[in-house]
């Protein structure tokens, strides 16, 4: 699987009093990833459980996969930019003879 749990992890909701602030790698025994599916929940006395979706779309893990796959990054290899300038140098010489053995 590309996200998600592929074995069951038990998570833990976390702590209500926290100076620090939500870091993905330092909180993940607290984090839920896509494709995760919630197998069950247990309140805290009478309120109900609530997550916090963090980001959705291209800004995930996945999304940001699809979207590299869907819109991929130019390539530009020095090799064609060198090969663009030989070949502009070779005719520019080319000319240059062609030119110079005309008048003979």
């Amino acid at each position: 699987m590309l996200t998600g749990e592929s074995v069951p992890v038990m998570k833990s909701s976390l702590p209500i009093v926290s100076s620090e602030t939500y870091d993905d790698n330092e909180s993940s025994k607290h984090t839920l990833y896509g494709g995760t599916g919630v197998i069950q929940t247990r309140p805290v006395g009478n309120e109900p459980v609530l997550g916090l979706v963090k980001s959705t779309g291209f800004l995930t893990t996945k999304g940001s996969l699809i979207r590299d796959i869907l819109y991929p990054k130019e390539i530009k290899f020095k090799f064609y930019q060198d090969g663009f300038k030989f070949v502009g140098i070779m005719a520019c010489l080319a000319i240059l003879a062609q030119v110079i053995t005309l008048p003979m």
